[in-house]
């Protein structure tokens, strides 16, 4: 599958104020395994996590932002996900993820 039809794929499945289901997660986990070198999925792939974390802050949501402005430093929406984690994470306090 090409970068493009797996983001057309998950798209329909990216959480917008709701928990992400097991398949948004499947999903981009099959994506970020195929092509590892597109930023745009690794930020899916946080969202998507970060969503299905639900209340709890998870760890690969961030590596996964991080991830993404490695490979392409100016998707600014990677810096703006890993702001928000970093601000939740934040307030989750000292011995959470």
């Amino acid at each position: 599958m090409t970068q493009a039809e797996y983001i057309a794929k998950i798209m329909p499945h990216v959480p917008h104020g709701c928990c992400a289901s097991d398949e948004a997660l499947s999903l981009v986990s099959e994506a970020i395994s195929a092509l590892p070198d597109c930023a745009e999925l690794w930020l899916l792939h946080g969202w998507v996590t970060m969503a299905a974390a639900e209340c709890d802050v998870s760890d690969a949501a961030g590596r996964s932002f991080e991830m993404a402005i490695k490979i392409d430093p100016a998707l600014s929406e990677a810096q703006v996900g890993l702001d928000r984690y970093r601000n939740v994470a934040h307030r989750a306090g000292p011995g959470q993820p």
